[in-house]
């Protein structure tokens, strides 16, 4: 997806969580770990999801990361890797 715009980014992320959510069991997970998380950038292959602390960047990236991978799969037929940071880490990944 080069030269993708934001909202085109954005909507991969949102198709991903719909069926994330779908996928967990209980709303509560979702609620703290996914449901203010936003994509703050695609990078080659690799989203960039900005996640509510650093906790919820850490399950996403171990616990859920099966699932994410599958779901935005499933949401988009492309294999993206993900890198889960917090607002504070922002700069740091975004492209220059």
């Amino acid at each position: 997806m080069e030269n993708a715009t934001i909202s085109q980014i954005s909507q991969i992320w949102n198709q991903t969580l719909i069926r994330i959510k779908d996928s967990i069991s209980d709303k509560r997970v979702f609620d703290n770990f996914f449901a203010e998380s936003y994509v703050d950038s695609l990078n080659g292959n690799t989203l960039v999801v900005v996640a509510n602390s650093s906790l919820a960047a850490a399950v996403m990236s171990t616990k859920f990361k099966d699932i994410i991978e599958q779901s935005a799969l499933e949401a988009t037929g492309t294999n993206f890797t993900f890198k889960f940071i917090t607002e504070g880490e922002v700069e740091k990944f975004s492209p220059a």
